[in-house]
């Protein structure tokens, strides 16, 4: 694990404060939604209040899939953004991929 991201874990509780839970709530301030030509989204600027107000992250949007016709953002990265809005590549904050979707 990069030294970093290490040093954040520990800051914020140590990995085991980060994996004994299952679902996490939070309350988050929208600084702004960017979409791409198609209208899918690409980009979610916002501030995790519960953390605090220096904490801004950009959730970025790096894959779509299609699903029996309906598009889904399939792979997402959240990283933190500097006071000037710009997504840094690293650390990753978190990283999701879902490999399967269904409406029921």
């Amino acid at each position: 694990m990069n030294q970093t991201l290490e040093n954040a874990i520990d800051a914020y509780g140590g990995r085991d404060t980060w994996t004994k839970d299952r679902s996490i709530s939070a309350e988050f301030s929208t600084g702004g939604l960017a979409f791409r030509l198609k209208g899918l989204l690409h980009r979610h600027d916002y501030t995790a209040e519960v953390i605090g107000g220096l904490a801004k992250a950009a959730h970025v949007v790096l894959e779509h899939s299609d699903s029996d016709g309906l598009e889904f953002t399939s792979r997402r990265r959240v990283t933190p953004r500097s006071s000037h809005g710009r997504a840094f590549r690293f650390p990753t904050l978190i990283e999701i991929a879902v490999h399967d979707y269904q409406l029921h």
